[in-house]
């Protein structure tokens, strides 16, 4: 009866021991399968962003550009000029378009008045669509 008790219990240990493992190994697959979700979500945009900076006389200065796979046949691509106003942002201006392309860039200038700006784009290729926010420029 004793040397029963000692091998249910060496059997239990060894039981715990494998489940123990089996678990460890359960972070792993995750992450294995976060890496392959996370390719995945670049699938046709490369790079993409945007800038904005403002002269001392008030002149705006606003950049965007997004480049995609070469199998992309066109993008849209759209920048807005916001300003804070009284707790939101609003837009001031917008410039976009659809490009026959895999790349595309929109440069362009705006007067601007006293206060807090900054710029938000928007591209599109194929099914996939990115935005991104500039810095905030004080003026």
């Amino acid at each position: 009866m004793q040397k029963m008790k000692k091998t249910f219990i060496a059997l239990v240990v060894c039981v715990g021991i494998l489940a123990g493992s089996n678990v460890c190994t359960i972070p792993v697959c995750a992450q294995e399968s976060i890496n392959v979700i996370g390719n995945a979500r670049m699938a046709y945009i490369y790079s993409y962003g945007t800038n904005l900076s403002i002269s001392n006389s008030g002149v705006a200065s606003v950049s965007a550009s997004v480049v995609a796979d070469s199998d992309v046949s066109s993008v849209f691509l759209r920048v807005q000029l916001q300003k804070f106003v009284l707790g939101n942002w609003i837009t001031e201006n917008t410039w976009e378009g659809t490009y026959a392309d895999n790349s595309a860039s929109i440069s362009a200038t705006y007067q601007v008045s006293s206060g807090t700006y900054r710029t938000v784009m928007r591209c599109t290729a194929n099914s996939e669509t990115k935005t991104a926010t500039s810095s905030t420029v004080y003026y």
